[in-house]
């Protein structure tokens, strides 16, 4: 079983020069897999995904938190937990002038694999990952799905008991895929605990006993597929996610019309003590900082249902449904610009209707 406790990883980045920023790619990060289970970690790029398999795998230390591998942690356990961690990221790099075979055996003697077990592994894999057309060939001549085979193959050659799994099938076409899929299913069978990152929703549903939604390093949603398909009345795990998008969207705007309306009603206020049209139409710079409302409530961690860590998105106009399906509706940026624009209006016919009456007063008064 695997544990991870409110894990979290700060960096620090240069937007200017010599000014450096502190962000968080991961924050607070709890959940827990279990034995026999595969576990889906979903999210668009830059969600932090890649840096949580990272940290879980020892590769990456968190800034705050906790990671356990049944009980142990790796300040008392390092060696022994690595010993039974099957690692996979999109960028690992191979010994291109070995073949496949020469790799395994090479990382099966890392591990201290017998020559017999190792001789039977390495049979297994290459039966399992139909291998043998290219098991003895420079793995520099290997296509892009071979060596992401290979590449695989050489995670699992010492049969550890956990695997984390970072975009296994990437570069895979569909039955190279599900040889891969059928290969954790199998283990999963053997009651080897899996996470798997995929950025695909047909596979997450496929092998998953569990989804974990992640978005600018927070969990959006945590469940199963069944769960989650349930709660957001759809039929599949694409729609869902999209479902919770749109949701999402909805609550922002409502909080974005809330507040927009709160600016305007300020102006307005501000106008009517103006003495001059000019100074009313000052008053309008406030609802400027309007479109700056998603920044203010990620910076003061507002959360809403668990999921309102999306309405930055609008601030970037980079909505989750846009990463995930690469689809971004004109309906949506339209009802964006309506929803200020018409705010803007309103406010300005106001302050007019105001500044009028003000003005009648002060006539009235002076005769």
């Amino acid at each position: 079983m695997i544990e991870v406790k409110n894990i979290s990883k700060k960096f620090k980045k240069n937007i200017e020069k010599n000014k450096v920023v502190e962000f968080f790619a991961d924050d607070d990060i709890s959940f827990t897999a279990e034995e026999g289970e595969v576990l889906g970690i979903l999210g668009p790029n830059g969600a932090g995904k890649t840096t949580l398999l990272r940290m879980i795998a020892g590769i990456m230390e968190p800034t705050s938190g906790t990671i356990l591998f049944d009980s142990k942690s790796y300040k008392e356990h390092d060696m022994e937990i690595k010993k039974n961690i099957a690692f996979l990221s999109g960028n690992t790099k191979l010994y291109k002038d070995l073949s496949p075979y020469e790799l395994l055996e090479m990382c099966g003697n890392y591990y201290g694999v017998s020559k017999n077990k190792l001789e039977k592994r390495i049979a297994k894999i290459e039966k399992d990952f139909d291998m043998s057309s290219f098991i003895n060939q420079r793995i520099g001549n290997l296509s892009t799905g071979q060596t992401q085979r290979v590449s695989l193959a050489r995670c699992v050659v010492h049969n550890p008991k956990y695997y984390i799994l970072d975009e296994a099938t990437s570069g895979l076409d569909i039955i190279l895929s599900q040889i891969i899929l059928n290969f954790i299913k199998e283990e999963k069978t053997k009651g080897k605990c899996i996470l798997y990152s995929t950025h695909y929703m047909e596979e997450a549903e496929n092998i998953c006993d569990k989804v974990l939604l992640m978005h600018k390093g927070k969990i959006i949603k945590y469940g199963s597929p069944e769960e989650i398909e349930k709660e957001t009345n759809t039929s599949n795990l694409r729609d869902a996610v999209i479902n919770i998008n749109m949701t999402t969207l909805l609550l922002a705007l409502i909080i974005m019309i809330s507040y927009s309306f709160f600016i305007s009603g300020a102006c307005i206020a501000i106008a009517s003590f103006s003495k001059t049209f000019k100074e009313a139409q000052s008053a309008l710079t406030p609802l400027s900082f309007t479109v700056m409302i998603p920044m203010f409530l990620e910076i003061l961690d507002i959360k809403l249902n668990s999921c309102l860590s999306l309405i930055p998105v609008i601030s970037h106009t980079m909505l989750l449904e846009q990463v995930i399906c690469n689809t971004l509706t004109t309906t949506t940026i339209i009802n964006i610009f309506l929803m200020f624009t018409s705010t803007i209006l309103i406010t300005i016919i106001i302050i007019k209707i105001i500044t009028k009456v003000y003005k009648s007063e002060k006539i009235l008064f002076s005769l």
